[in-house]
Order: structure tokens, then sequence, then C-alpha cells
């Protein structure tokens, strides 16, 4: 699946030969994006439900972006944040699907999951408190093929991660036995550090270092998700100036993921060592 950007219109392929061969494009709605809501869209993806019921979800850019401070409302330019976030939904395979809907925002890029006719969104959302802006990660997730939509808290207190326009995904990742699995990184020395540059600056060192969290929700069979408490995972702090610089400015890249079984969760980060020069990946096995 693929948010076009000539034509503005997200649109999917299909094959049935295991990859050889790939059907034309389709598209899932049938008038650019920008018409149904000002902006370009991004990222894709598609999650496969039962049957023939499947979901198209991307983000968009909105242009604008308005904060409430001292009473006072200000409408603020933003090439990249926030991201509104938009779905559609078919029941026969993508042939038709439903106009588009909004179902949430984030302030950098979501990371999705899906389990049968369970739907995970990964968001960040931005609290503006005097001049000082904090964010955490919340779960946008539907038990009922994204008719509707709840939401759960994931970093509690920590303060996560931001880089623009170099924005760092999460990890999300669900096991069959409907367990959630979540890994991201939070800063462990806010607010003395600054970790937001302004967008496209080409020149900025991040002076931050940084845990890389895990935690998880498990199905306990009702329409709740609660998480538990994000535990460190890195031995030693993660320096943010020996991330790569892309564009004159570091960052960690995407390179952040996990993957889940009923057993055990598998998170992957991009870390370093003191005395080793440079970043490494790393993963560990987490019982359940």
């Amino acid at each position: 699946v693929n948010p076009s950007f000539s034509s503005g219109v997200p649109e999917f392929r299909t094959s049935l030969d295991g990859g050889k061969t790939w059907s034309e494009p389709t598209r899932v709605v049938e008038k650019p994006v920008w018409e149904i809501n000002e902006g370009y869209p991004f990222e894709a993806d598609i999650f496969l439900g039962d049957d023939e019921r499947l979901a198209v979800v991307w983000t968009q850019d909105d242009g604008t972006f308005t904060k409430t401070i001292n009473g006072e409302t200000n409408i603020h330019s933003s090439n990249y944040v926030p991201y509104s976030v938009w779905i559609v939904l078919s029941n026969d395979g993508g042939k038709t699907f439903t106009e588009p809907r909004r179902v949430g925002e984030s302030w950098g890029r979501v990371a999705t999951a899906y389990l049968g006719d369970s739907y995970y969104i990964m968001t960040k959302q931005a609290s503006f408190q005097s001049s000082e802006v904090t964010f955490e990660y919340r779960l946008l997730y539907s038990q009922n093929k994204g008719v509707s939509w709840n939401v759960a808290s994931i970093s509690r207190d920590v303060e996560v991660y931001s880089s623009f326009p170099y924005e760092v995904a999460s990890g999300l990742s669900v096991a069959s036995d409907g367990t959630v699995d979540v890994v991201f990184y939070g800063r462990i020395n806010a607010p003395e550090c600054i970790s937001i540059p302004a967008p496209m600056s080409r020149q900025w060192t991040d002076k931050c270092d940084y845990n890389v969290y895990y935690t998880s929700s498990q199905d306990d069979g009702t329409n709740l998700r609660v998480f538990s408490d994000p535990q460190p995972l890195n031995e030693e702090p993660i320096v943010g100036s020996q991330f790569v610089r892309l564009d004159g400015m570091n960052t960690s890249g995407w390179f952040l993921s996990i993957a889940s079984t009923n057993d055990a969760a598998y998170p992957v980060w991009i870390g370093n060592r003191e005395g080793v020069e440079g970043t490494q990946a790393y993963m560990l096995r987490i019982e359940r």
C-alpha cells in the first residue's frame, strides 16, 4: 500500500502467487485526499481482518496546528506535525471502501499492528504548558474492525524522544494471544537538554541522553488496554550526539522495532556503549 504524492490518492496492490506478480493499483479513495483535508499523504499501512475485511490507514500533513497558551489561541504553520490519522474500511477484499474517516492525530510517525479484527495505531501526542511542550505515546485501538476506537496511555511520565523532521517511529507488535508489545526511546536528562530542533534546520547536535523503554498490555477479555510501567532495556545511557547525522542533524533513524510471540518479545534498537565509537544495534529476548 502506498500514499501517492502525485495523485494524492492512497493505492494498494495485491498478489496471489507469493509476490511474483502484482495487480494494478487499486485506489482506496476516489479523489485526492487533499480535497478531503488540506495536506499531503505520508506513510500508509494495511490491516487484514477476518474473511474479506481489510482497512487502510495513512497519515496526512495538516499544514497548520493551533495551541492555546494563557488563554490565547494561536495558529502555527508546520511542515511536518501534527499528522492526522485516516482510515478506510472494506468488507469485500478491497473492491469497495467506506468514506475516509479521521481517527486521531500524531506529532510524529505512527506504528501499526493488527490481529484479526483488532487494529492498533501508536501515536505521539503533544501537551503545551506555558512555553513548554511535552510529548507522550498513546495507543489508538479498535477491537471491532475499526468501527469504534479507544485510547490507552503508554509512556506515562517518560519524556519521549523527539527529533524533527527525522522522527523515529516507536516499535509496536501484537502476539497471537493478544498481548501488545511496545518499545520506544525516552529522554533521561530532560529538561536540561534541548531535543527539538527547528524543522529542516540542517544544523543540530542532540545533547540528550536516552533510554529505550519496553512496556506491554495483555488481553484480559475486556475492551480496555492497560500498559505496564515502562522499563528501560539498555545497560548504559544512549548518547544522542553519537547518533548518525542526516542533513546535519543527529537522529536514531527508523531502526526501532519489536517482534512478538506468546512466549517472548524481541525488541531491537540503536544504542551505544562507553568506549565504543559510533552506534550499534541491540536485541533482547524478554520472557513473558
